[in-house]
């Protein structure tokens, strides 16, 4: 329809893309936003964009996988049959690790670092906090699951612990100075092993970003950034892109601003609202409103509840 055209082809005059000021597409369930997420990234790159010029970051693999299908068509469809691969498409986690693999020693990784998975970190967190101070254990000390969620919120949210648990976890707020020592030793412990953690991959991305010779060529690598499913995102994955376009040119984000439900991983739809005055430029704001999956009552119904939310 005419809203995903005018998505899809923003930045681009006369067929040659060009450096465009940011972009929010609002888009909720069932407007077509993954296909004119895939569509905006096939018609970039045949206009011009070269695919190793392209950060494409969804929430999931699963998602991933669907975006990359849907884009490899459209790349088809506009190219006569041309398959391009895009090397840098996934979640952020897993750019992250690719980029990492690249350019880890510019942030202390060792080679063929590790990635500990949660169960991994959970064993690593419940050992070091074993270690702690037996009186603390002997209380009301929160359990290691507790520890791996407060840990993990403060790095995302870009927290302080102090301020994670007045925020977020104020029944411990008694026991900031002992946790401080065990997410200590908790850091201590996978540098030791030259592993890092989920959250570490997020936070290493941005230390590359800060670096006085990596970030720079990654913000001339990555021409053009596009990232699905905005609403989701936390503050670590939106200071990356602040880092990684610092001026908003060439950055592409899409979102529903009407959802919110990964806020117990830090996720915060700040991120969406605050983003069209964000950067040096102002975002274009573009909203896919046609909705192609619910009927008509089903949609005045999810509006009428919409409505009711004070934001």
């Amino acid at each position: 329809n005419r809203e995903q055209r005018e998505a899809v082809t923003y930045g681009v005059k006369n067929g040659v893309v060009k450096q465009h000021p940011p972009l929010l597409i609002i888009a909720g369930a069932g407007t077509g936003k993954t296909e004119t997420m895939a569509t905006r990234t096939g018609h970039l790159i045949a206009c011009g964009a070269k695919p190793s010029e392209m950060l494409v970051a969804v929430f999931t693999r699963r998602a991933s996988k669907e975006l990359v299908a849907r884009a490899q068509k459209a790349i088809s469809d506009a190219q006569r049959g041309t398959s391009v691969h895009l090397p840098y498409a996934g979640t952020f986690h897993s750019i992250a690790y690719g980029l990492l693999n690249e350019f880890g020693a510019h942030v202390g990784l060792g080679k063929k670092f590790t990635i500990l998975d949660r169960e991994d970190a959970a064993d690593l967190m419940n050992l070091v906090r074993s270690r702690s101070d037996q009186t603390e254990r002997k209380k009301a000390f929160p359990q290691t699951d507790m520890c791996c969620a407060m840990h993990s919120y403060s790095r995302n949210a870009c927290l302080s612990l102090k301020a994670t648990l007045r925020k977020r976890y104020p029944g411990w707020k008694r026991f900031a100075k002992p946790l401080a020592k065990i997410f200590a030793s908790y850091a201590a412990a996978k540098r030791a092993q030259n592993a890092v953690d989920y959250d570490d991959l997020l936070e290493l991305f941005a230390c590359l970003l800060q670096h006085p010779k990596v970030g720079d060529q990654l913000r001339g690598r990555f021409r053009y950034v596009l990232i699905d499913e905005f609403q989701d995102t936390n503050r670590l994955q939106f200071k990356i892109l602040k880092l990684l376009k610092p001026d908003g040119r060439g950055l592409t984000v899409v979102g529903d601003d009407a959802q919110a439900i990964y806020s117990f991983r830090a996720a915060t739809v700040k991120n969406i609202r605050e983003f069209p005055k964000s950067f040096k430029s102002p975002a274009k704001v573009i909203s896919l409103t046609r909705n192609y999956r619910s009927t008509i009552p089903i949609l005045r119904a999810s509006n009428a509840v919409i409505s009711l939310s004070p934001e």
